[in-house]
């Protein structure tokens, strides 16, 4: 079972907080760099509501982002939400629960991974190797922390 106490919570906080701060500049840069390349398809209206799309895919990226950098803030800013959140934290009921719903999502994300690269074999070889990457990092990604928490525990 992990068991947070106060210290690790705000030494694993204070962790997160730089990630995802960095994690905000990530999106926007990308987008600064893609989009002078990929202006003159702005002039195809059939391609609009996909840019659209791209925009708001990362506004709402953005978003939860900066939630997480208050969220973050507020537990290494307030000692009262900081000991609210590790009693949620190391309630075993909700870690059960949260173990079961990530198993299940994980494991219907990779059903519909492996549906998207059987259908994209068909229609774009672009597409098609992304998702196969995609999928390898996913698998590399999984190995390794099977591996790190196998020896940790």
């Amino acid at each position: 079972m992990n068991v947070y106490d106060l210290a690790r919570l705000r030494k694993t906080t204070k962790i997160k907080l730089v990630f995802m701060s960095i994690s905000i500049a990530i999106p926007i840069i990308i987008i600064s760099i893609l989009t002078p390349l990929s202006i003159k398809h702005f002039s195809d209206w059939v391609n609009i509501p996909v840019k659209v799309l791209d925009y708001v895919l990362v506004a709402i990226g953005e978003a939860y982002v900066i939630y997480k950098v208050v969220y973050y803030g507020r537990i290494l800013g307030s000692e009262n939400y900081a000991k609210q959140v590790l009693i949620k934290k190391n309630d075993e009921r909700l870690i059960f629960i949260k173990q079961k719903y990530s198993q299940f999502t994980l494991k219907m994300l990779i059903f519909l991974l492996l549906i998207g690269i059987a259908v994209s074999g068909f229609l774009n070889t672009i597409v098609f190797v992304t998702l196969c990457g995609v999928l390898i990092a996913l698998g590399l990604t999984w190995l390794i922390t099977a591996i790190y928490y196998r020896n940790k525990y």
